[in-house]
């Protein structure tokens, strides 16, 4: 078994290593192959992050799901290292900053009804633990908010079976690969 930082980091280099054309590819797939499983959700809210450098592309996925009318919110950094969904209907997203660096602005509003949560992954196991950046936002607002589906994307070069789950870390209850849907709802 590998310590954390060292899977976190062998994953962002394989990630980092995908060729560009081929990347896009899988970025369209991952995005279709959520879309369709979202259909098959209820709900009309989804909480996404606003992708940056090699994660999976969300751009696609956010635009289709606001043309669908569903209620889109970001993430935003508020104080004690913690995240809040703020509504981004009337907002330009900016998919090349850092999302550490977003933090909450005053005049921003926070959805509290989420239906559905696409969080990034670093690295998964096929038991649907997740390995983030290791900050923990996503656990501390998972813990707080219990309800939602919790979908992660990634390639499926970013699936690493030695990832052994912490008492704070969350379970994710999909992930969507450009190769298939893993389900994790009934393991938890």
């Amino acid at each position: 078994m590998k310590d954390k930082n060292t899977i976190r980091n062998h994953a962002r280099a394989m990630r980092a290593g995908l060729d560009k054309n081929k990347k896009k590819l899988f970025d369209r797939k991952i995005c279709q192959r959520t879309l369709g499983h979202i259909d098959n959700l209820s709900g009309d809210s989804a909480f996404i992050y606003e992708s940056y450098n090699c994660e999976v592309s969300t751009k696609e996925l956010i635009l289709t799901l606001q043309k669908r009318s569903y209620e889109i919110a970001v993430p935003r950094i508020i104080p004690d290292n913690e995240i809040i969904a703020v509504d981004c209907s009337n907002k330009v997203l900016e998919f090349s900053q850092n999302p550490l660096s977003k933090k909450a602005l005053t005049d921003e509003l926070e959805i509290k009804n989420i239906d559905i949560v696409i969080a990034p992954v670093v690295a998964f196991s096929k038991n649907g633990n997740r390995l983030g950046y290791g900050g923990g936002f996503y656990d501390k607002w998972f813990r707080k908010n219990p309800n939602p589906i919790k979908i992660g994307l990634a390639y499926s070069c970013q699936q690493f079976d030695g990832i052994v789950a912490e008492s704070h870390d969350i379970k994710l209850d999909f992930v969507i690969s450009e190769k298939k849907i893993f389900e994790f709802i009934n393991q938890h």
